[in-house]
C-alpha cells in the first residue's frame, strides 16, 4: 500500500536537512508527556481511516497513569523538562567547581545526589521565581528577608550534591577542631564561588546552599534552582 494511501490526509510532502523531499507524518507534541501519546493518535487515525471506527468506540490504556502525575499548568506535563533543565544547572555547576582557584584544596569528584539527576524523580524540582515583593533588602547584602505581612515565600526544594577534596595529612585528631575546619571550608567556599562565579551562597556548617539562576533577564535574575553541597 503506498505510503500517502496508508496515511490519507495526514501525509505530506516535507524537505530534511539533509536535502531529501519525501512523504512523512507530523504528530504535534508540545512535551514529552504528549509526545508518549503519539501511539493513541496513529491508532485513533488508522482506525478511523480504514475501518471507520469512531474515538467514541477507542478505549486507549496506555495513558491511564497521566492525570496522576501531571503537573497544574499549561501545556500539561508531567516535570521531564524540568528534570533536563535541572541536570544542566547541575552540568554547570559541577564544571564550575572543577575549576574553582583560591581553595586550600583541590575538587577531586562532584556527585548529584537527588532522584532528579538520575531521571527517577516523579515531581522533580522545578526552579522558582522569587516574589521580590513578599521580601526586605538586607543593607549591604545581597540577601532578602521575608516580610511578616506578606505571605510565605515559595520553598525553593535544594538538590543536594556531594563534592569531595583531594586527600590532606594536615587535619587534626580533635573531633571538635575537624567540624570547625569544615565549617571554615564552607565559608571559603561559599566566598570563592561568590567572587569567581557571582553565585548566591549561604554556607552553613556542615554544607553550602548555593542559588543558581536558570535564565537572566534585563529586569532581574529569572527562576532559580538550589543546591546543596556537601
Amino acid at each position: 500500500m503506498e505510503f500517502r494511501q496508508f496515511w490519507g490526509e495526514r501525509s505530506e510532502l516535507r524537505r530534511f536537512q539533509d536535502g531529501a523531499i519525501c512523504e512523512a507524518v507530523l504528530w504535534d507534541a508540545a512535551n514529552l508527556c504528549q509526545k508518549r501519546l503519539i501511539p493513541e493518535q496513529i491508532i485513533r487515525h488508522i482506525l478511523k481511516l480504514h475501518l471507520d471506527i469512531p474515538d467514541t468506540s477507542i478505549s486507549y490504556v496506555g495513558a491511564l497513569l497521566e492525570p496522576l502525575i501531571k503537573l497544574r499548568r499549561e501545556p500539561a506535563g508531567t516535570g521531564e523538562e524540568d528534570m533536563v533543565s535541572l541536570i544542566r544547572s547541575y552540568d554547570d555547576l559541577s564544571r564550575k567547581l572543577w575549576h574553582l582557584e583560591g581553595m586550600p584544596l583541590t575538587v577531586t569528584a562532584v556527585q548529584g545526589a537527588h532522584p532528579a539527576l538520575r531521571y527517577t524523580d516523579t515531581f522533580p524540582p522545578v526552579p522558582m521565581k522569587p516574589d521580590y515583593s513578599f521580601h526586605g533588602k538586607i543593607k549591604g547584602l545581597a540577601s532578602f528577608l521575608p516580610v511578616a505581612e506578606k505571605p510565605c515565600p515559595a520553598y525553593v526544594a535544594p538538590i543536594k550534591v556531594i563534592c569531595q577534596m583531594e586527600g590532606s595529612g594536615q587535619w587534626p585528631r580533635n573531633k571538635e577542631a575537624i567540624q570547625r575546619i569544615k565549617a571554615a571550608f564552607q565559608m571559603q567556599l561559599a566566598e570563592v564561588l561568590n567572587q569567581q562565579h557571582h553565585l548566591l551562597c549561604r554556607p552553613a556548617i556542615t554544607y553550602t546552599d548555593i542559588h543558581k539562576c536558570r535564565l537572566h533577564h534585563q529586569n532581574g535574575p529569572g527562576r532559580s534552582y538550589a543546591s546543596r553541597l556537601f
